[in-house]
């Protein structure tokens, strides 16, 4: 199987980034993939499509492909096969079709196969990202139909030390598997005071990681990267007081949002 299949600025809104074709480069045919905010639509496709996707560089994206009107006596099945980043270097993804959420598979495509209808991963450069296909069936269909698409997976919080002493961030993962995550926190200024601090987030409960020594008189953003499917792992930045006989007191929490279409 396939393993090759993987930070700029952080925007304040999340951003679901255009999908597009380009044709700065000749392949024997190419694709799009279809924005998952937009109304999703079939494209018809050759096996040795080269789909392509506009991705930002320090987001968190899955991305899957859905074959359709699958005749297992028949017709050819497609999942992904490799990623390659804007410099044609390949990406190291997770495939993770079968981790909660799980992508929807016919009875007869193995375990190993459903994961590789989606793969998350954290994009390292800004550009246009190319994916390849194979057919687990080997049929190698000159035409099927297919609706692929990408969608950003990166959380985003705030947190306000004018308010409260502590921020907390705390991460719910609904997944089987543990989740590494990465955090990142940028004050007002711009100044990123953590850079990308590593954290497991465990399987099926709730893990809350501290940050006692954020810089006093300082808000800002909290941006969190994972390569774990959409939906799986969501959270909350809660913000706390202590008192001088260690009375803890609740100021304020705020979900993490996800990706939104602007």
């Amino acid at each position: 199987m396939c393993k090759h299949l993987l930070r700029s600025h952080f925007s304040p809104v999340a951003l679901l980034l255009l999908l597009l074709l380009l044709s700065s480069k000749s392949y024997a045919q190419q694709g799009a993939m279809q924005p998952a905010y937009f109304s999703r639509s079939s494209g018809n496709f050759s096996f040795d499509t080269d789909i392509q996707a506009y991705l930002l560089a320090g987001r968190s994206y899955e991305c899957t492909v859905l074959t359709r009107f699958f005749d297992a006596a028949s017709s050819s099945f497609y999942v992904f096969d490799a990623v390659v980043d804007p410099e044609s270097a390949s990406v190291d993804v997770t495939p993770n079709g079968s981790l909660y959420p799980p992508v929807s598979t016919p009875s007869s495509i193995s375990a190993s196969d459903q994961n590789q209808l989606r793969v998350s991963f954290v994009a390292g450069t800004t550009g246009n990202y190319r994916f390849t296909l194979r057919d687990v069936l080997g049929r190698n269909s000159s035409n099927f139909t297919a609706v692929p698409s990408c969608r950003e997976t990166t959380l985003f919080g705030s947190f306000n030390r004018f308010f409260a002493q502590v921020p907390i961030v705390e991460l719910e993962n609904k997944s089987s598997a543990d989740i590494e995550v990465f955090i990142f926190i940028v004050n007002s200024g711009g100044t990123t005071i953590v850079d990308g601090q590593s954290a497991i987030a465990k399987a099926g409960t709730r893990t809350d990681v501290v940050f006692a020594d954020l810089p006093g008189s300082d808000l800002g953003q909290v941006v969190i990267t994972h390569r774990a499917p959409f939906g799986a792992l969501s959270g909350t930045v809660s913000e706390y007081d202590f008192g001088p006989g260690g009375e803890i007191t609740l100021k304020r929490e705020r979900a993490l949002k996800v990706a939104e279409k602007n």
